[in-house]
């Protein structure tokens, strides 16, 4: 957008000359007024949510000695570790609710399994 370099002038209520822009100026001008003051504000607030955080992970890298395999076994002993113990917790949830369908008293009918 063109500048408006030389405006006209005009006078405001107290007898003041005062500049006289385009809309288009006058809105341009205002835009990059707010972008600026956005920005400044996002500036000064970005590490505030920080501020008496006293949490500072110390992040250690992977050792470069251990080969992509090594580490693929790692994972993989990791899952079936994972699934195992997923298993079991799902065998003694599932002994534990028919334990309590053949309590007589339960309130159940009794299942026959």
């Amino acid at each position: 957008m063109k500048e408006n370099q030389n405006p006209s002038v005009s006078f405001d209520s107290e007898g003041q000359m005062r500049p006289r822009y385009t809309v288009e100026y006058r809105t341009l001008l205002w835009k990059q007024q707010a972008e600026e003051k956005i920005k400044g504000a996002r500036e000064a607030n970005k590490d505030k949510d920080l501020d008496g955080c006293t949490f500072h992970p110390v992040l250690t890298p992977v050792p470069a000695s251990l080969e992509r395999a090594e580490l693929n076994k790692c994972t993989q002993r990791s899952y079936e570790k994972y699934v195992r113990r997923m298993r079991g917790a799902r065998e003694v949830s599932e002994k534990k609710s028919q334990e309590e369908m053949m309590k007589p008293g339960s309130g159940k009918s009794f299942a026959i399994t």
